[in-house]
């Protein structure tokens, strides 16, 4: 709850006034590194290293080098402290325009959600071997992408005119991911899949409304402790 409802309550979280100010619609690099790095003792959204070090689970983040259109995927191994996975979380979640573009060891990436994956880490799951996937999905079942307006398009061929893989690959990514929430369904029938779908989705990505954001965190969690024991059976 602190991460999704609350932060928008902190003085730098962001907004149009610090967009216009260049740090982004989300203050990023406040949100992702300066704050768990530095919040008082106490804070929610202070970062307990040393606890996080010690767990032994596995971890996979992806990000899309601007220039390239690699995808680039960073596992436990890849991460030595607080500021190098705030910084590596960060690049996986930089939406292009909303967001600067982040930089790493002299490569800039955007969100992982345009490259390979698409989003939907479905086979990279596959690539580290699992067969069977829990999957807890943004939107309802049966939510489609629709391409792009021709106005948005030319907006982002115009805003990444220097990096105009970053406005392609956001331009056809609506067909990619469709495939895949086309497969997860299919999946899902199979009994391979599990997913979490929410009944109601009435907030953005880029929903600030402090309001808007505890109905959605209410009604979801409420959904979530419904459907835990469909969960548990299926992973028993």
């Amino acid at each position: 709850r602190a991460s999704f409802v609350e932060l928008v309550k902190y003085p730098r979280f962001g907004g149009w006034g610090s967009f216009l100010r260049g740090t982004g619609y989300f203050n990023s690099s406040y949100l992702y590194e300066e704050l768990i790095e530095n919040a008082p003792a106490g804070d929610p959204m202070a970062f307990d290293w040393d606890t996080f070090a010690a767990n032994p689970a596995e971890m996979h983040i992806e990000a899309m080098d601007w220039d390239t259109g690699e995808t680039v995927a960073w596992t436990r191994a890849d991460v030595k402290d607080a500021h190098d996975l705030g910084l590596k979380v960060r690049a996986s979640s930089t939406m292009p325009l909303f967001m600067p573009p982040t930089t790493i060891d002299g490569h800039t990436y955007m969100d992982g959600g345009m490259g390979d994956s698409w989003g939907i880490l479905l086979n990279a799951a596959r690539a580290d071997g699992y067969e069977r996937f829990c999957i807890i999905r943004t939107q309802p079942h049966g939510y489609r992408k629709h391409a792009m307006s021709r106005g948005a398009q030319a907006l982002f061929r115009s805003a990444f005119r220097k990096h105009p893989i970053v406005a392609e690959r956001t331009i056809a990514r609506w067909q990619p991911y469709n495939e895949l929430c086309d497969e997860i369904e299919h999946l899902e029938k199979t009994g391979a899949a599990w997913v979490f779908y929410p009944d109601t989705m009435d907030v953005t990505n880029k929903t600030t409304d402090y309001d808007a954001l505890v109905r959605s965190y209410e009604t979801g969690l409420a959904q979530a402790q419904r459907d835990i024991e469909s969960l548990e059976a299926w992973l028993g």
